[in-house]
């Protein structure tokens, strides 16, 4: 049960970031989620930390989930835990992604500016 709910801040946090890497990308709010993402490097870079262990975590699980001949339910098991792995290594790369192009769009503005 403490695993389904680990998922679903996984895909929280996965939909977060994809917005804030669109918001960045879109004319309109690109300044303001700049600045939001800018202003919270510390927690993102946290998530990404917390992301970065977890995705260690399933990749250690994916040997206990492998045995010579599988049932239906330690095929799902093997899926499960493959799936997890792809889910927390996009998370940790998505938000590292969020932090770098806040960063670079920063730098553009700061050259703009001068």
């Amino acid at each position: 049960a403490m695993l389904h709910i680990l998922n679903w801040l996984d895909y929280i946090g996965l939909g977060a970031a994809i917005c804030a890497l669109s918001g960045m990308a879109l004319p309109p709010t690109s300044k303001k989620v700049v600045n939001l993402v800018s202003s919270a490097t510390m927690p993102i870079a946290g998530l990404a930390l917390y992301a970065f262990l977890r995705w260690q975590w399933s990749l250690g699980s994916v040997s206990y989930t492998v045995v010579e001949t599988p049932s239906c339910d330690d095929k799902v098991n093997y899926y499960r835990t493959l799936r997890n792995v792809y889910l927390d290594f996009t998370l940790m790369v998505s938000l590292l992604l969020a932090i770098w192009v806040a960063q670079l769009k920063r730098e553009l503005e700061d050259k703009k500016k001068s």
